[in-house]
């Protein structure tokens, strides 16, 4: 059975797997952080050693220009301008296939995870930035350019002073994602919680685990955490009634981390905010290998 080899690019991490035409014998090969200085160095460094394959779907994080095989713009990973297609098919000579990382990634829920038996899909990545990918009357939903789903980009408070990665004010992912959750810990303990107590303050490094660590026995974090938590569940609300959804899967490195801490706040919240009727929610079962599964659709025989 011929071999593909799917790239998964996080904000975060870079994932490359191996699987076979049929979504067989999936093999992951490499799990480590991007290197965004040395990015393709680092693809390259990994895929050499593969052996032989007969194609390679890689997805990616950020704006995409999806006919001409460009990655346009990706804050998180400090890339624009990166003909990704060209240069993985002038070394390794073999067909590329190029998509929005959560648009492969509910591909993946949708052939391979809970999304089978569903003709509405969407999944949402909570992770070091926030996207959404979406499946409506089994139809993949893409835009012009392929980037229809920039949920993390919608914003959620007009008034907020909270920056997105992207460099606009108010977004979801400027208080939800791994790259806002410390940002916005930092400007509640100076303004709202001021006058309060709280081991976060001693913290030399903020990060997005720090906070949900602390939580467990600050008073302070437990606040921010419900905070942050009322904020995801407006985002997901805002999901829902702008696709109808039978199924919400929620994936991303901070709820595959912390799926109850992450899930039951939007269980919990999400009826205040949204109209429509309520999708299953549920965090993916295909853990982080969602994105890999998606990356490499266009070479199944499925």
């Amino acid at each position: 059975m011929e071999k593909i080899v799917g790239i998964d690019v996080g904000a975060a991490n870079l994932r490359i797997a191996t699987i076979d035409r049929a979504g067989k014998n999936f093999k992951m090969v490499y799990k480590k952080p991007v290197d965004c200085r040395e990015f393709m160095e680092q693809i390259y460094e990994v895929v050499d050693k593969v052996g032989k394959f007969d194609g390679i779907g890689i997805s990616m994080p950020g704006t995409l220009d999806m006919n001409k095989g460009v990655l346009c713009y990706a804050p998180n990973l400090h890339m624009n301008n990166v003909n990704i297609v060209d240069l993985l098919q002038n070394r390794y000579h073999v067909d590329v296939s190029l998509s929005n990382d959560e648009t492969a990634a509910v591909m993946g829920e949708k052939l391979f995870g809970a999304g089978k038996a569903f003709d509405n899909v969407v999944h949402l990545s909570l992770g070091m930035g926030i996207g959404c990918g979406v499946i409506l009357n089994n139809r993949l939903l893409l835009g012009k350019d392929g980037n229809a789903h920039e949920v993390g980009c919608c914003t959620i408070d007009a008034f907020g002073t909270m920056k997105c990665s992207c460099g606009a004010m108010g977004h979801w992912e400027a208080y939800c994602s791994g790259y806002g959750i410390p940002h916005f810990a930092k400007e509640l303990l100076k303004t709202k919680y001021k006058n309060e107590k709280s081991k976060l303050r001693d913290i030399r490094e903020l990060t997005a685990r720090s906070v949900y660590e602390a939580a467990r026995h600050d008073a302070v974090a437990e606040k921010i955490i419900d905070e942050i938590g009322r904020l995801n569940a407006i985002g997901v609300a805002n999901v829902i009634d702008c696709y109808d959804p039978d199924l919400v899967t929620i994936g991303g490195g901070i709820a595959i981390e912390r799926p109850s801490e992450i899930l039951e706040p939007i269980i919990k919240h999400v009826k205040e905010y949204a109209i429509n009727r309520m999708p299953k929610i549920m965090i993916t079962p295909l853990g982080e290998k969602v994105g890999l599964y998606g990356a490499v659709v266009d070479f199944m025989e499925v």
